[in-house]
């Protein structure tokens, strides 16, 4: 399969889901909660719905991924998102604005195992890490454009996510086409393992990492843009052109794939 034909859909779907439907919340909490009169409490817990969303979905994107396939996880994936940013940007309460905080969250965990499998499938092993990395690039284009967004629309977040819905349904359609079917019987098989971290070399100072990561970062992408606006007087294209910027360098992060061919993981 053409290395575009995959990776192209791939980077717009991962920027729908992680960078629009996800990470642009904390972007936007603060007109949010300002619309809403929710408390940084009520901020915090519809924040954390992301991630819960997020630990369920990855195990069933990953169970349905190895025994039907990938597309039908992508397609679902977007249309999680699509759902989600819906909701939010129609919300009348806390309590919708919540469920659509899940339907996103969830997108992000429907979208990695899938692609992963795709990538798996259809892209020579050769240029594999290449296509990982730039479809996980997506996020940063995605989070860029949600600053741009912000810039350009405003305070008026609402219409924000109506329009990121609005795109995400046509990301969706593209990789409806894009992505071949893979039939009853993919050749895709993920072998089941134990769940247990016992005499794997380093798996516990990995799984400490990985657990203090996503600690200290959850909190950045939730109340990042708050504290920068607190700290100090910031028009608000500033605050919105932080997350652009934010977004702008770790598009770099597509370049990873050559360094980690040549010089290795580690």
């Amino acid at each position: 399969m053409k290395f575009s034909r995959l990776v192209f859909p791939g980077v717009t779907m991962i920027a729908a889901t992680y960078g629009l439907a996800r990470f642009s919340f904390g972007l936007l909490l603060p007109e949010i909660r300002e619309s809403l009169k929710m408390s940084e409490f009520a901020s915090g817990v519809i924040s954390s719905l992301f991630y819960l969303a997020y630990c369920f979905t990855i195990i069933l994107s990953t169970v349905v991924t190895t025994k039907k396939g990938p597309k039908r996880m992508i397609i679902s994936a977007g249309l999680s998102a699509f759902t989600g940013m819906l909701l939010m940007g129609v919300t009348p309460n806390a309590w919708v604005l919540a469920l659509g905080v899940l339907f996103a969250g969830g997108s992000t965990g429907l979208i990695s195992p899938p692609y992963g499998a795709a990538i798996s499938l259809w892209i020579t092993e050769d240029k594999q890490g290449k296509a990982n990395t730039w479809i996980n690039s997506g996020t940063s284009f995605g989070i860029a454009l949600s600053g741009l967004g912000a810039i350009l629309l405003a305070s008026n977040w609402r219409l924000t996510y109506i329009i990121y819905a609005i795109m995400t349904f046509l990301i969706v359609a593209w990789n409806f086409t894009a992505i071949p079917k893979d039939g009853k019987n993919p050749r895709l098989r993920l072998n089941k393992g134990n769940l247990a971290i016992r005499g794997i070399k380093g798996a516990i100072s990995l799984s400490l990492a990985s657990l203090t990561l996503g600690i200290s970062t959850a909190a950045f992408w939730t109340f990042s843009r708050s504290f920068i606006e607190a700290a100090g007087d910031y028009p608000a294209w500033q605050l919105s052109g932080f997350w652009v910027i934010i977004g702008m360098f770790g598009v770099l992060g597509g370049f990873s794939g050559a360094l980690v061919e040549r010089r290795g993981l580690p």
